[in-house]
């Protein structure tokens, strides 16, 4: 049996040590720190139709002693990939015989692989890619761009909903264009990005805290029993870096300076909002205008959102746990926009189906006005007879020109019998002499002799008039 050499020589690359099943099928062992953690088996015959056709008892084969023999958890942690190669992507029977195989849950879980996405499935895990931007991804500024490429940027500032519906609807939830200014970060603040904090002093900002100072190393474990300042104290740390609180606790602008490692000279918090927008800007890439949505990108990338950690663990609602990790993950902006979002969709929705209701409704009017303006047509009348002996009359005179179709007489059609009409009035005023063709021939002879004894005549009075105007000149000048 022929096997792809290729694939086996990314497994050999990838496991180093691998065990010929049978003829073009081999093991190999997925170890860490020299434990293994799961079992691979893979197919490199291309026969992904074949294999299909004889699924069970090849899968006894070569899974089922290792099954029952495998000790542990291991035996649920079992893979076979068949890969198909050219022979098997160009037959009839792949994508049918690729879902047999993929539905099958027995032995192991299976998989239909190319080439080179064995590489990728079997290779080292990587659940990040590295970036080199230095930038984190912004979730809001993604939906940005597709909103205004899509004229719907508006929402993002979660207008009332009644009134951005009808706007969707013409095209016109766009954003008024507002001036960019450049936020350039203060000088004092670039050590806060690239120094730890070594210790914070703190008052007028929680009674629990006040007048107390805090040092840190670079890994600090704070503990202690509920109500003694646990959170308090992170949340005075947050208001030093981005000079807002969802919860001051007291009356007075807190007082809070900070250490950094290496600097010598305390820093005081700033709450002045052009500094902290620099920051946020200048840190996360996040051109924030309002303190909340400042105060979110801060909590975001600094301590989470513990509100929504507190949900998670108390709650533990399968149906609000994926939406709990996701405010975790994306921050309080991006997930009250998304709120704003999930709301307005179904409005959408049904402005969009009363839409296509009222279009339908139009569409229906349409064709009943259509079906009577052919009945209406069709309908025998006073100007449809009339335009019938019209036409009738035209073939008795063995008139040339194309007849119309259409129920009335068109503009053409009288254009051009009105033409003939004048030169049949003209033939008529030229009286006896027009009784026959003979008699307009004679008469046209006749007026051609007499044209010919007008020319020299005309030749005459252009002459006389010629020298009638130099006798004039003459009178003049004298």
């Amino acid at each position: 049996m022929e096997e792809l050499q290729s694939a086996r020589q990314k497994v050999v690359k990838l496991f180093g040590d691998v065990q010929d099943v049978e003829e073009a099928v081999v093991r190999a062992e997925h170890r860490y720190e020299g434990n293994c953690y799961a079992i691979a088996y893979i197919d490199l015959a291309d026969d992904v139709v074949g294999r299909a056709g004889e699924l069970d008892d090849f899968q006894e084969r070569i899974l089922g002693d290792d099954f029952f023999d495998t000790i542990g958890d291991l035996r649920w942690n079992k893979y076979l990939y068949i890969v198909a190669g050219p022979k098997s992507l160009i037959h009839d029977g792949f994508e049918k015989a690729k879902a047999t195989i993929e539905s099958n849950k027995e032995y192991a879980r299976k998989r239909v692989v190319s080439e080179d996405e064995l590489e990728t499935l079997l290779g080292a895990t990587q659940h990040f890619t590295p970036s080199t931007s230095g930038k984190d991804f912004n979730v809001v500024g993604e939906w940005e761009k597709r909103l205004v490429a899509a004229e719907l940027d508006e929402l993002l500032d979660r207008p009332t909903r009644k009134d951005v519906v009808e706007r969707i609807g013409t095209r016109s939830a766009k954003r008024v264009p507002v001036a960019d200014k450049t936020l350039t970060l203060n000088p004092a603040d670039t050590p806060l990005a690239q120094k730890w904090l070594a210790s914070i002093s703190i008052d007028r900002f929680r009674p629990i805290h006040d007048g107390k100072s805090y040092t840190f190393g670079q890994v600090t474990l704070i503990i202690g029993p509920n109500g003694t300042g646990k959170t308090s104290l992170l949340e005075a740390i947050e208001y030093f870096y981005c000079g807002h609180n969802r919860r001051h606790g007291s009356s007075a602008s807190p007082k809070i300076t900070g250490e950094l490692f290496g600097n010598i000279a305390p820093l005081p918090a700033s709450a002045e909002s052009g500094r902290i927008r620099a920051r946020c800007f200048s840190w996360y890439n996040r051109d924030e205008r309002f303190a909340k949505a400042i105060l979110g990108a801060f909590t975001r990338y600094n301590f989470l959102d513990t509100d929504a950690a507190f949900r998670l663990s108390t709650e533990l609602e399968p149906s609000e746990i994926p939406s709990d990790l996701s405010r975790l993950l994306v921050g309080a902006d991006a997930s009250t926009i998304w709120d704003y979002l999930a709301k307005i969709f179904p409005e959408v929705e049904t402005a969009h189906q009363r839409s296509i209701m009222r279009a339908e409704e139009c569409r229906q009017k349409l064709e009943i006005a259509q079906k009577e303006l052919k009945d209406l047509q069709g309908r025998p009348s006073n100007g449809k007879a009339l335009t019938e002996a019209f036409r009738t009359a035209l073939a008795a005179l063995r008139w040339k020109a194309p007849l119309a179709t259409t129920p009335l007489t068109t503009p053409d059609e009288v254009k051009g019998l009105q033409e003939v009409l004048g030169h049949i009035q003209a033939v008529l005023a030229a009286g006896s002499a027009a009784v026959s063709l003979d008699a307009i021939s004679a008469r046209a002879r006749e007026l051609d002799l007499a044209l010919s004894q007008a020319r020299p005549l005309d030749g005459e009075r252009v002459r006389y008039g010629r020298e009638a105007r130099q006798l004039s000149e003459q009178a003049l000048a004298s």
